[in-house]
């Protein structure tokens, strides 16, 4: 905690200076996790500059800006949040390093999903709710520069006919899965909306963040073989270990899939590859 007070501290001194709106530069943005930095750059084009937050490798439960992100951020113009846990603790001192700078929610006009702990974030694994994303990055994009409005408006028609294709492409490779084979364990439950949209069932290992102790365990190890369940999901943010225990116990499959994956289509095709792979079996 200590080292996050003195970045910030550190940060709040440097000089800043308020740039205005140049048509030759590009609209500075930050985003939470490299999904929503693929999806602005899909509408915005060349029009924007887009930053990351949480780099490859991080997890978005405990990251904390740098102090180099801080100072960049002086001078954004857009931040798009989409509720992952590091947002409610740095967001109001973000606002407070930039009062100009304009906090845009990508779960605008989204129905979200409830967890123990909150609302599940994780609305991107979901492409049909990522359209709706898309057009809240065109109007807003639009409303601060209006001149190519009709620029953002054909890229985020591009996009939603290829999220369209990729909605298709999901469906038809999990035509293959039987009712009775569409539940999966997961260590991390990342997959919620994707799941609930093609008809699968996520049971969650880890539960509002604790890993199970030992009799919550069995009880999981008892219930995914009286099911007959082989995938266990994991993601590379999070460790393995226990996630290979259970595989092995129950005779399943680890699948790694990285819901933070910055090529978001060709990560879509090869999620919907991978549960048809492993379900059918």
């Amino acid at each position: 905690m200590y080292k996050k007070t003195l970045c910030l501290c550190l940060a709040l001194l440097l000089p800043f200076t308020c740039l205005a709106q140049n048509s030759s530069k590009p609209i500075n943005v930050f985003v939470s996790v490299l999904p929503m930095k693929y999806f602005v750059e899909r509408v915005g084009g060349d029009k924007v500059a887009v930053s990351v937050m949480v780099t490859p490798g991080q997890s978005p439960e405990t990251y904390a800006p740098t102090p180099k992100q801080l100072k960049k951020l002086r001078t954004a113009q857009i931040y798009y949040r989409i509720g992952v846990p590091f947002e409610s603790v740095w967001l109001p001192n973000i606002v407070q390093l930039n009062s100009d700078l304009q906090i845009i929610d990508l779960r605008r006009d989204i129905s979200l999903r409830k967890l123990a702990n909150g609302s599940d974030p994780h609305v991107w694994t979901d492409p049909i709710l990522v359209m709706q994303m898309a057009k809240t990055i065109r109007d807003s994009l639009s409303k601060i520069d209006p001149k190519d409005r009709e620029f953002y408006a054909k890229n985020c028609t591009a996009f939603i006919a290829q999220l369209t294709e990729s909605d298709r492409y999901i469906k038809r490779k999990l035509t293959s899965v039987t009712k009775q084979q569409r539940a999966f364990l997961v260590f991390h439950p990342a997959w919620g909306y994707f799941a609930a949209r093609y008809g699968l069932e996520q049971i969650a290992i880890k539960k509002d963040g604790k890993e199970p102790g030992p009799k919550d365990l069995a009880a999981i190890i008892t219930n995914a073989k009286s099911r007959h369940l082989k995938a266990v999901v994991v993601q590379p943010q999070f460790s393995e270990k226990q996630a290979e225990m259970i595989a092995h116990t129950i005779d399943g499959k680890l699948i790694v899939l990285d819901p933070l994956a910055e090529d978001y289509l060709t990560n879509m095709h090869k999620v919907a590859d991978r549960f048809a792979e492993v379900l059918v079996q």
